[in-house]
């Protein structure tokens, strides 16, 4: 009893002494205060544009600003927080353009620093950054295949591209190969992309943010419901087929039967008869 009670002692002071430390010393396990970085920006854009517009997001979240006017120019102000050492990505964007360049600028420092992703660095205080962004109209493509029973589409379908927030409804058709392009579309704008058929349908799809690199969207186009098919076409455009085939023959039928006449006339009574009365 008494080797195992001086064991359990044994323990608990070797647990307590490489533990207690941990606990209660300095590096015991805690979040750090969080450090704030204001940001005042100034936008550069040709033609100009509205400021109070603009969205500025960041990886931890949208981002808040206000916006003043000094000496003439309107300046987007805002704030990133966080912890020493971490990196925050921050994106301007608004409805047709782009940017081109990030200018960030620490004037206690002399830190001059050109970007084409604006990634901030919380520093180990509270901070003020100069910030200027260079922005330019710019349009993206958004392009895709239309498919269904596995092969391509096909020419002249419709799709289009809508504009929600500017009420615009960008329209296309497809080539030859099913593929279909909006070659300038703004960017910066989110667009809902939908194929208009008689008989097949898609689900709609939505781009958020267009880039100027564009979007890629394929569709598989599957039958309508209550849609019927006959020869792997809809009954409408089976109807139109099968009445032309019937018209086709309904001609070489007669055309063959006038030749037929034309050499025999003996043959049919009503064209024989006519044929003597006329004689007489």
């Amino acid at each position: 009893m008494n080797c195992r009670l001086a064991s359990f002692v044994i323990v608990a002071v070797f647990v307590s002494m490489v533990f207690a430390p941990v606990l209660s010393g300095d590096n015991a396990a805690a979040d750090g205060p969080e450090v704030t970085v204001d940001v005042t920006a100034t936008v550069v854009a040709v033609p100009e544009i509205d400021v109070s517009k603009i969205d500025i997001v960041t990886n931890t979240g949208d981002a808040n600003y206000t916006v003043e006017v000094k000496d003439g120019r309107k300046l987007l102000k805002f704030s990133v927080s966080g912890e020493p050492g971490d990196v925050i990505t921050v994106a301007f964007r608004t409805h047709g353009y782009a940017v081109r360049e990030y200018v960030l600028l620490d004037l206690d420092d002399g830190m001059m620093e050109f970007m084409e992703v604006l990634e901030i660095t919380i520093p180990d205080a509270d901070k003020e950054l100069q910030l200027i962004v260079f922005m330019h109209e710019a349009k993206g493509p958004i392009r895709g295949t239309l498919w269904w029973d596995g092969n391509r589409a096909g020419r002249g379908i419709t799709v289009e591209a809508y504009d929600p927030v500017k009420d615009v409804l960008y329209t296309t058709k497809t080539d030859n190969n099913g593929d279909y392009l909006f070659a300038e579309c703004p960017v910066g704008a989110s667009y809902i992309v939908s194929v208009v058929h008689p008989v097949r349908e898609a689900e709609s799809r939505e781009i958020s943010d267009l880039t100027e690199h564009g979007a890629v969207i394929d569709f598989t186009l599957m039958p309508k419901r209550g849609t019927v098919f006959l020869f792997g076409l809809d009954l409408t455009h089976s109807l139109m087929v099968i009445g032309g085939l019937t018209g086709l023959f309904l001609l070489i039928f007669v055309i063959l039967y006038r030749i037929h006449i034309d050499r025999n006339p003996s043959s049919s009574k009503v064209y024989s008869g006519t044929k003597k009365k006329y004689q007489k």
